[in-house]
């Protein structure tokens, strides 16, 4: 406004000059304005698409979460993962006794803070064959993975 309001009551200047004036000025001011919006806009667009839940990965209406192991030792074949384990047997799954949590991590999102943990469920299983050192034959055996608290 500051470049406007010498054109505009400056009635030395003629009006056709000062007419062309005032729109050269505004036109760079909207210019300036859309460069300033422009981004601002498209971060906010941006924030409200990423906030939103992902709903393809759903079992049973739950969200379905993956994660990959990194193993310190080979297990690429059978023969090399039973080499480093201590037990190896042949089960049946009876039930799921529980879900354990662990590893509390908390995550910030913008102004909220979530508590995650990384769910294991315990199975109870009877053994039918012992492929390599001996078990009992009921035991209680806890894999990674499971539904989570929330």
């Amino acid at each position: 406004m500051k470049n406007l309001f010498p054109i505009i009551f400056n009635k030395k200047i003629n009006k056709e000059n000062n007419y062309n004036q005032i729109i050269n000025t505004l036109n760079k001011k909207n210019i300036n304005f859309v460069y300033i919006l422009l981004p601002i806009l498209t971060c906010i667009i941006s924030v409200f698409i990423l906030s939103q839940k992902d709903n393809k990965n759903l079992y049973n209406g739950l969200p379905v979460s993956y994660s990959f192991g990194c193993y310190v030792y080979d297990t690429s074949t059978p023969n090399k993962a039973v080499a480093v384990s201590k037990y190896v047997f042949i089960a049946k799954i009876n039930s799921i006794l529980r879900t354990d949590y662990f590893n509390p991590t908390e995550i910030k999102k913008f102004f909220f803070k979530k508590i995650k943990y990384t769910p294991y469920t315990v199975y109870d299983v009877d053994v039918i064959y012992n492929l390599k050192s001996e078990l009992v034959n009921n035991v209680e055996l806890m894999h990674y993975g499971g539904i989570n608290k929330d």
